[in-house]
Formats: C-alpha cells, sequence, structure tokens
C-alpha cells in the first residue's frame, strides 16, 4: 500500500518512514506540504501520515486539501501533533483526519494504528 508521509523534522521523518517500511508498505516522504500535496495528485495514496505542525501550509490546511480533491475521500489520514490540546484533536478531525496521536510516539504505538488504518481502508475500498 502507497503510504505517503509529510513531516519537516528529519529525523521523525526517517522514523516514521522505517516503521512504514517495515509492516511491509511503501513508502513516499516529504518535508514540506506543497510538495506533497503535488505527488498526492499525481499518484493516489491510500495511507497518509502527517504532522500538525509544518512550516508553510499546516497539517489541518493539508488535510483539507487532501479531503477537496476527487480521490481524497478514499485515503485514511493519520495526523500526530506534539500538542495535547483536545481542540487539536476537535480541529483535526473535523479538517479530515482519520486519527490523531500526540507526540512522542512510541514505534509500537505507530505501527499498530498504522494496521488499524490499513485495515479500515480495505473494508472501505
Amino acid at each position: 500500500m502507497k503510504t505517503l508521509i509529510v513531516e519537516d523534522e528529519s529525523l521523525q521523518l526517517l522514523e516514521h518512514g522505517y516503521e512504514i517500511l517495515a509492516l511491509g508498505l511503501e513508502c513516499t516522504c516529504y518535508s514540506d506540504t506543497a510538495t506533497a500535496l503535488e505527488a498526492y495528485r499525481q499518484t493516489f495514496h491510500p495511507l497518509i501520515v502527517t504532522d500538525l505542525e509544518l512550516s508553510g501550509m499546516d497539517g489541518l490546511e493539508f488535510c483539507r486539501h487532501i479531503r477537496a480533491l476527487p480521490q481524497g475521500e478514499h485515503s485514511m489520514i493519520l495526523m500526530m501533533s506534539g500538542r495535547s490540546k483536545s481542540e487539536d484533536l476537535l480541529t483535526a478531525f473535523a479538517a479530515g483526519a482519520d486519527d490523531y496521536l500526540i507526540k512522542p510516539v512510541t514505534p509500537e504505538l505507530l505501527r499498530s494504528r498504522l494496521k488499524v488504518l490499513t485495515q479500515r481502508f480495505y473494508r472501505w475500498s
């Protein structure tokens, strides 16, 4: 399954990419939302992992752009944030996120949430 990761912190981008590859999923990584959005327009990715706080377009705006595309309703979006405000969670879901994790995220938790989202995708497709 093609997975798109958007994370502007290099170390976390590598860590998330490693966990996704360990699950046997394909992984395309971007550090900026504009490039990631263009890549998504050209190639459908069933699974998207994005940070909330990104430079330029934030994760919420990115999520809204994804959902506005014809194929956007078919992707599963996992949003992560270092902020733990309940309003961030509600705003993320309102923007179209399917799941939300508060950082730091352990590799085990990330893998389990990705498995759940992958199963959801296959049930709905």
